[in-house]
């Protein structure tokens, strides 16, 4: 079940850009740019155990799971699924 559809977004210059509360795995967040986000683009809060589906996002370039807080740092918590990852950044309508 979806809870959440999150796309279309650029989140930037936050100091977490989505912070994931519960319930990960009805969290669909595809199609967004993250750009220099201080501590994390996604982080999975602590007791979530299930996995966020984030692909298809541009991450902004560097090493992606750098800027990712979730289960690959602490086997506790779910995974972000972020393959595949967008090449360039999404072209949004304003």
């Amino acid at each position: 079940m979806v809870t959440a559809n999150v796309h279309d977004n650029v989140f930037r210059d936050n100091e977490i850009g989505i912070f994931v509360r519960k319930q990960g795995s009805g969290i669909k967040i595809h199609h967004n740019n993250f750009i220099a986000n201080g501590r994390y683009n996604i982080r999975v809060g602590d007791f979530d155990s299930e996995d966020v589906d984030a692909r298809n996002n541009w991450w902004g370039g560097g090493v992606v799971l750098d800027k990712i807080f979730d289960g690959h740092r602490d086997p506790d918590l779910g995974k972000v699924i972020y393959k595949p990852v967008l090449l360039e950044a999404v072209k949004l309508k304003l």
